[in-house]
């Protein structure tokens, strides 16, 4: 387990969570002053240090929680569902594939430790993806709007993650855990919490991005 806050490249790119969460037309998804690392920002930096052809694609942000656990933080605020969204479903599984494999190599790990530490969040807007029949649930079935909400109440009564948008995959098998959640679920589960105690110094060599 690593401390983000001792790697030079992630430092200098620290960025409100609000300014993460911008989208391409100008709208914030969330309101929050909690210092995160800006991850694109870090992609941009890594991919003009390595001299790569092709640019990878990259999460939003990133965030170290009080255990020491990474979270890779994703917004996406138009449509997920439905027929036409299979090119936004693809860039979110290149980001899924391409930010823990620049993570990993800035700090010196290899591949398990995705597994043992990293978080991906799916951070979408609830009013544009409600549950409909076109959503994939676990193996890629098709699911009726009630049997979608039926899957998510017995995944919460378990105590285990309904994950949408055809990300089951990636789940445990690329990172210790997999979220999806609209802009209200991830205050309420993520970043109340993480602003109670956040980890990520605003003095600690990197400037806050507008």
């Amino acid at each position: 387990m690593i401390n983000i806050n001792e790697f030079v490249d992630f430092k200098k790119h620290i960025s409100e969570l609000k300014e993460t969460s911008k989208s391409d037309n100008g709208e914030y998804m969330i309101d929050s002053t909690l210092p995160v690392i800006n991850f694109d920002e870090v992609k941009k930096e890594y991919n003009k240090n390595q001299g790569l052809d092709n640019e990878p694609s990259s999460a939003d942000a990133l965030y170290e929680d009080d255990s020491g656990e990474q979270y890779f933080i994703e917004f996406k605020s138009g449509k997920l569902v439905g027929k036409s969204t299979k090119h936004e479903k693809r860039r979110i599984r290149l980001k899924m594939l391409d930010s823990p494999l620049i993570f990993t190599d800035i700090i010196n790990k290899d591949a398990s430790y995705t597994k043992k530490y990293i978080n991906f969040i799916v951070v979408y807007n609830r009013e544009k993806n409600p549950y409909n029949e076109e959503e994939n649930m676990f193996a890629d079935l098709r699911e009726s709007p009630s049997m979608a909400n039926i899957g998510n109440y017995f995944s919460e009564k378990a105590k285990e993650r309904y994950i949408r948008f055809g990300l089951t995959f990636y789940d445990e098998k690329c990172f210790k855990g997999v979220f999806t959640v609209n802009e209200d679920e991830f205050i309420e589960k993520f970043v109340e919490k993480w602003e109670r105690n956040p980890t990520i110094s605003k003095g600690c060599g990197g400037v806050i991005t507008h």
